[in-house]
């Protein structure tokens, strides 16, 4: 059924609550769990300001020791929670990746092969997600594969 969970997570407290309904997988026969976490390329620039021609595009907001610094905090904590569950029985690993969020989470699905993706959703609502976009909603609306979405 489900034996390859992707689990995309931003550490924040949905994400954790995913994580405990992926623990409860594991009864069900789910074998191994695939941490992800995805650093936002659009979080690392900042937009221009404006100029003579007008300003248009985007330029690194964040120097490359504040990236590296990002990635390694990232690194510990996916190592935690592959840690957490292997301690629980699955198979587990993580993947650090950089670039827009729903893409990679859809494209590292395929390429790992997952059955499943369990994702936590905020639920912003829909104005918010109209203004802000919402990286669970594009996941659901693109991914081919069956989604268990965990909501606050």
């Amino acid at each position: 059924m489900f034996s390859r969970i992707l689990y995309p997570t931003d550490f924040s407290s949905v994400s954790e609550k995913a994580a405990d309904y992926i623990h409860r997988l594991r009864e069900a026969g789910a074998a191994e769990v695939i941490v992800l976490h995805v650093i936002d390329s659009a979080s690392l620039m900042a937009p221009t300001t404006p100029g003579v021609l007008g300003g248009i595009g985007a330029t690194p907001a964040l120097n490359q020791r504040a990236i590296d610094d990002w990635r390694d905090s990232a690194t510990a904590e996916c190592a935690k929670l592959a840690d957490s569950f292997t301690a629980a029985g699955f198979l587990a690993r993580s993947i650090i990746d950089v670039g827009d969020p729903a893409d990679v989470i859809l494209r590292t699905a395929e390429e790992e092969g997952a059955n499943v993706i369990v994702i936590g959703a905020t639920g912003k609502g829909h104005i918010a997600e109209l203004i802000l976009g919402s990286v669970s909603d594009t996941v659901i609306r693109r991914s081919h594969l069956p989604l268990l979405v965990i909501k606050p």
